[in-house]
């Protein structure tokens, strides 16, 4: 009896000459978190945690990829604090996989004025003095920031003080 086997994008076809024309299929994707590393697996950690070095479909945890990756400590090397999966660096998760923040450098452009971490400018300095606050805000006159070109500034509009 000869016996055929043909692995072809993770199936496995069976066939035996002496048999009726049988064709046994099996779906080899269950092997995917068994903890051994098979054929289109980057990784195999033997679990099915989506957060780890691993992903739940066996590829590698990469920032970018939309998993936010929990396993490590803020500050070790391939720590996530978000991963929204997209190349857009102005929404509440930069590309990098940080949390936006102001003095980040970078301006969000996701929320309106008004809303909690608005930003209307982020030059990513401590200088108020340079046109763009701490607080992310564009400086000027009554802002309580003495500017250059002025002489006081007294944080109100009240010329008469």
């Amino acid at each position: 009896m000869r016996i055929f086997l043909l692995s072809v994008l993770g199936l496995v076809l069976f066939s035996a000459c002496n048999c009726s024309d049988t064709v046994v299929v099996r779906d080899r994707s269950d092997l995917c978190g068994d903890g051994e590393l098979n054929t289109g697996e980057a990784c195999d950690d033997g679990n099915t945690i989506n957060t780890d070095s691993c992903t739940s479909g066996c590829d590698l945890a990469r920032c970018g990829d939309g998993v936010h990756r929990t396993d490590l400590a803020p500050g070790d090397e391939g720590a996530e604090s978000c991963d929204d999966g997209n190349a857009v660096d102005t929404d509440s998760c930069r590309v990098d996989c940080q949390l936006a923040t102001c003095g980040d450098g970078v301006v969000r452009t996701d929320l309106s004025e008004g809303q909690s971490g608005f930003e209307a400018c982020d030059d990513g300095n401590a200088d108020d003095s340079d046109g763009c606050s701490q607080s992310c805000q564009v400086s000027g006159c009554g802002d309580g920031i003495v500017q250059a070109g002025e002489d006081c500034d007294d944080g109100n509009s009240e010329d008469t003080d």
